[in-house]
């Protein structure tokens, strides 16, 4: 199942590799592995526009596709894999990418705000949670970030008073 940034379920229209009827699809949904990245454009003359990685490929290796794709897919092997969470926050404040960055694999709602926080603006991940868990996990995000998360977040946002003075 597909969610969204807030939790939605999103249908899905992109191709991943090794899905059944995806080498048919046109290039504009289907995504490709890395390693398979440059033979599928050798192959057909065109890019794919997403790429998979899997958690624990070096950000050096996807940097030359980054301005060809529309979504960059990380394999999560597992839940506990922190791997795929540093990979996206890379992708999106050191390097830059606009486009959907999706978390794929078994993910768990609770883990649904950190991966937000790290970039990840799209999650596919089995039906094993109902769907209301992760529209609730999104507005956990959306409260944290409307309200100050520490003292001194707190102390810069709160209204500033004028000193009254006692030479008066």
């Amino acid at each position: 199942m597909l969610f969204d940034a807030e939790g939605r379920v999103k249908a899905e229209t992109w191709w991943y590799p090794e899905q059944e009827g995806a080498a048919e699809q046109p290039a504009s949904q289907r995504i490709i592995a890395l390693e398979n990245w440059e033979a599928y454009h050798a192959e057909t003359g065109e890019y794919a526009a997403g790429v998979w990685v899997n958690s624990y490929h070096n950000i050096t290796e996807l940097l030359p596709v980054l301005d060809k794709v529309q979504l960059v897919a990380i394999g999560f092997a597992q839940t506990r894999d922190g791997r795929g969470f540093t990979l996206a926050k890379l992708l999106r404040e050191r390097h830059g990418f606009t486009g959907d960055i999706r978390a794929v694999g078994p993910l768990l709602p609770d883990q649904f705000v950190m991966l937000l926080q790290c970039g990840i603006s799209s999650v596919a991940s089995s039906t094993t949670f109902p769907a209301t868990r992760w529209e609730e996990a999104a507005k956990t995000y959306t409260h944290q970030q409307s309200s100050p998360l520490t003292l001194l977040h707190r102390l810069r946002s709160a209204p500033v008073k004028e000193a009254v003075s006692s030479t008066s």
